[in-house]
């Protein structure tokens, strides 16, 4: 099945491209929120298949059980944190874009646990999305308020910076080509 984020209705979904069956299913709620403002965003599924991870840009980290459909892990994150686009590694790591507070967070997707939150170099920079590259074994980061490109290694906590050739770049996605790195 195809999972989704239902920005709009705070929902996930799913669809069967063999039978064409579509499903919603509810998430997490906060209290004096309107669907729409909680901001479900990006979706990434566990590596058996058993967890689909979403994010709240208003709220959380949250894993929906695809067999029975209810919560099963939750990770709140402070107002203002903004969780954003996520990439997970092989060795169960979730790792999820803090657009807000200019982080990058570390996940154990089998306990549902924060292991660790890396603060960006410039805390300023707006991490829009994050990439796993199992190559290299690091996460790269685009941001929307700086014209870098990070590179985390997780052994170490640090941080290359690629300058981009001009301002104004505003990424959104980085893609790896595995064959060619």
């Amino acid at each position: 099945k195809i999972w989704v984020t239902l920005v709009g209705t705070n929902q996930m979904g799913t669809l069967d491209p063999d039978t064409g069956e579509v499903a919603f299913y509810d998430v997490n709620h906060i209290a004096g929120l309107s669907p729409i403002n909680h901001l479900i965003y990006s979706t990434v599924l566990s590596a058996d298949g058993k967890c689909a991870w979403y994010s709240q840009v208003n709220g959380s980290v949250a894993c929906l059980d695809t067999a029975t459909r209810k919560i099963d892990k939750h990770i709140p994150f402070p107002e203002g944190t903004g969780p954003r686009r996520m990439a997970r590694d092989n060795q169960g790591t979730l790792w999820v874009a803090l657009f807000g507070s200019g982080q990058v967070a570390r996940i154990d997707m089998a306990k549902g646990a924060l292991q660790a939150t890396y603060d960006l170099p410039d805390r300023a920079a707006a991490p829009y999305a994050v990439t796993w590259d199992e190559r290299r074994k690091v996460v790269w980061v685009v941001n929307a308020n700086s014209d870098v490109i990070y590179r985390l290694d997780p052994a170490s906590g640090a941080f290359t910076v690629y300058p981009m050739p001009r301002q104004m770049a505003y990424m959104r996605q980085l893609s790896i080509d595995h064959d060619s790195g």
